[in-house]
């Protein structure tokens, strides 16, 4: 199930791409002829005024064919539902400036879905990451090897070891290194029936932002365990993962700023990872939708609110790939209309279709060579 819900969910990611195309075509007088969610054969058709819209049998991403866009295909049954072509309302005959709208909107709109995750997340204090950072908390996400065996369960809540009291996981990592595998004196505070902990408010210096942290009642049972830390090759471990505070926000308009906040603090990271790139200070990593999906189900395991942070992180990456001014992509037409407006004549419509052709074929075989190193990895 997990796995089918991270289909669904990147696949709404490419039905919003496609929504912006839709409504800015709409919205400039261009025609859109059909709107897909899915590929391959309809299951589901709905004729509308100007737009035929359908449901596929493959439920994965979606399309937006609008007229005078792309290669051929006028003569379809698309003109025939509404009789005369109108061939002024065409892509290639609105000015420069509809065009680039219309192309551009799709970006755009994958920003916005991210803004809008991003704002009900702050809002429902279940962000788990601010500026693509994590505050590690002291209660337990999940337990093995020594904290395992010496008793402690998740949502466990360390609060002293060896008679000090521990505030933060930092602080917990180093004592458990210090420790060079001695036995520990472990503390820990225990709901009942195993219960997660409720948390307190804290304020930040981020005007709006709050963080919530763990905070285990006075009447909650404290219990006591002796832990022998783990050598590995990083140094020592008691077996603890730790669960991570979530971030909220004052109020409704904090919301909305802190998510446009965070919309530029991942943009702006994933340029700079592209610099390291670049510069050869980190190898490059590619991942087809096979990984992307094994990581979603992942998340959607771990919380809502870790699959819908996921969401929002491959918005804004969609968008800012869509934007790069390579052929088949947005960026790629953006880049025509940019030649045409300096030249002040278009590219021949029959150059432009074989450059974004070209470059379609080119992404594909990316893809189907990445898609098959992955599979590789798992045999």
């Amino acid at each position: 199930m997990s796995v089918i819900i991270a289909i669904l969910g990147l696949s709404v990611l490419i039905v919003v791409h496609e929504l912006g195309h839709y409504l800015a075509a709409r919205l400039v007088g261009m025609r859109a002829k059909k709107f897909s969610v899915g590929f391959g054969p309809p299951i589901l058709r709905i004729q509308g005024k100007e737009t035929l819209f359908q449901i596929a049998a493959i439920p994965f991403g979606g399309y937006v064919q609008i007229a005078g866009m792309g290669g051929g295909g006028e003569g379809d049954e698309l003109d025939q539902l509404w009789g005369e072509r109108q061939p002024e309302r065409d892509y290639d005959a609105r000015p420069l400036w509809q065009r680039a709208a219309v192309v551009a909107a799709g970006p755009i709109f994958n920003f916005l879905f991210a803004i809008v995750v991003y704002a009900f997340l702050f809002q429902s204090s279940d962000a788990v990451a601010f500026q693509w950072k994590r505050e590690a908390t002291l209660m337990a996400r999940k337990v093995s090897g020594p904290a395992e065996e010496a008793g402690l369960r998740a949502f466990d809540t360390i609060e002293r070891i060896d008679g000090e009291a521990i505030k933060t996981f930092p602080q917990l990592k180093r004592i458990t290194g210090a420790s060079k595998g001695a036995p520990m004196t472990v503390v820990v505070a225990r709901g009942p029936n195993g219960e997660r902990p409720p948390a307190r408010s804290i304020e930040t210096q981020f005007e709006g932002l709050i963080l919530l942290w763990p905070a285990p009642p006075d009447h909650w049972s404290r219990l006591t365990f002796t832990i022998t830390p783990e050598k590995v090759d990083q140094g020592y471990r008691i077996g603890l993962v730790p669960e991570v505070a979530r971030f909220g926000s004052t109020d409704f308009g904090a919301s909305l700023s802190l998510a446009t906040a965070e919309c530029y603090s991942v943009t702006a990271g994933i340029f700079r990872l592209i610099g390291r790139w670049a510069k050869g200070e980190e190898e490059a990593q590619l991942a087809s939708v096979v990984k992307i999906t094994e990581i979603g189900a992942d998340t959607v395991e771990m919380g809502s609110e870790w699959f819908l942070g996921l969401l929002a992180i491959l918005s804004i990456n969609l968008g800012l790939l869509n934007l790069f001014p390579l052929p088949a992509l947005d960026g790629g037409r953006l880049a025509f209309i940019a030649v045409e407006l300096v030249a002040r004549r278009p590219v021949p419509r029959k150059i432009e279709t074989i450059i974004h052709g070209i470059g379609m074929l080119f992404l594909m075989g990316l893809m189907v060579w990445v898609v098959s190193g992955e599979i590789a990895d798992l045999f």
